[in-house]
């Protein structure tokens, strides 16, 4: 079975994901590759050169750590372009009464964590990728591989400043496309893992979600129960946008990817 749009109960399970970061503080707007592209906006289209993948670290006690943190964010993508395996389920149980009600989410992620070799093919220009603001490091990174087909998609923005694509996810020919949400989290790497993890979810709804409802009777209650699960490996996982909302600082993700063979 194959749907477009991730289930609204699994999506939303999604959403409250988080994920262990390096660390914390306020999020960093990172300088965008185009000039009229504004600094809540990163455009990461791949290029001749190879691939751009943004890693952000929170306050350290030194530069060298910031630094390191952020590569190791960025390591988490780059793995995850190769090969990334998910499972996204969602329970709910409606009762008869008010206080009938039950909603339990599990999430499973898996790619290689084995972060070291991603590390070292991360390569930055200290003058040009580092962005700092309020002791939380942005950088950019250039990592040398190459997606199997070209990417057809230009940026436009709605009304209120946002992009398109938060509120339309377009259609990039050869490629499953997802976007992805999550809400401030404490921690700087939180959030933009969970909206990138809300991204996986999103393309692996497309490969096959399965979705059931049964009645079950309790000691005379009659409960209904929905369950919501989506699976899928993909590759060449990579974000092309990233998003900060300047008002409420959750952040949106645009990302591609193919079902691995």
């Amino acid at each position: 079975m194959v749907k477009k749009i991730l289930p609204a109960a699994l999506l939303a399970a999604v959403l409250m994901l988080g994920c262990a970061s390096t660390g914390g503080g306020a999020v960093l707007p990172v300088a965008p590759p185009a000039p009229d592209i504004g600094g809540d906006f990163w455009v990461t289209m791949p290029g001749a050169g190879g691939l751009t993948i943004v890693g952000v670290s929170g306050p350290q006690l030194s530069e060298e750590t910031a630094i390191n943190n952020a590569r190791q964010h960025a390591a988490r993508n780059a793995s995850m372009f190769h090969r990334v395996e998910a499972s996204f389920s969602s329970r709910q149980v409606i009762g008869t009464g008010i206080f009938n009600f039950e909603n339990v989410s599990e999430y499973t992620i898996t790619y290689d964590k084995n972060l070291e070799p991603f590390m070292e093919r991360l390569d930055h220009d200290p003058d040009r990728d580092v962005l700092r603001a309020g002791g939380t490091t942005g950088i950019r990174f250039s990592y040398p591989a190459s997606l199997p087909a070209p990417v057809s998609f230009s940026t436009a923005r709605n009304p209120d400043g946002s992009p398109s694509w938060t509120t339309m996810p377009p259609v990039i020919s050869g490629y499953l496309v997802g976007v992805g949400h999550a809400g401030r989290r404490l921690r700087v790497g939180d959030t933009y893992a969970s909206s990138v993890n809300a991204a996986i979810a999103s393309i692996v709804s497309q490969i096959l979600t399965i979705t059931t409802a049964r009645q079950e009777e309790v000691n005379s209650i009659i409960t209904t129960v929905h369950t919501l699960e989506s699976r899928g490996v993909l590759a060449n996982f990579f974000v092309l946008e990233t998003w900060l909302d300047p008002v409420s600082l959750s952040v949106w993700t645009l990302a591609i990817a193919r079902p691995a063979d």
